[in-house]
């Protein structure tokens, strides 16, 4: 069960890197299922803002034309 913020960012992360590329809105779409089947707690704020803003502030994801991909390593 997801129960804080900490959590849901967490899995939002994990979960966009599994499904790469991905939107914000097919996370949301995915977490409002979770909320449904009682995974994800009732009252948790689901948000695309806020989805948008757990993958900025993860350094290895990139948007691209609406897309979410975690970047290439570059190996020099």
């Amino acid at each position: 069960m997801i129960n804080t913020k900490k959590e849901l960012k967490e899995y939002t992360i994990k979960y966009a890197s599994n499904k790469q590329p991905i939107t914000v809105k097919e996370i949301h779409d995915h977490l409002i299922f979770l909320r449904e089947h009682g995974i994800l707690r009732k009252d948790m704020e689901i948000s695309t803002p806020r989805i948008g803003k757990y993958l900025q502030s993860t350094p290895n994801f990139e948007c691209n034309k609406g897309s979410w991909t975690v970047k290439e390593a570059v190996t020099g």
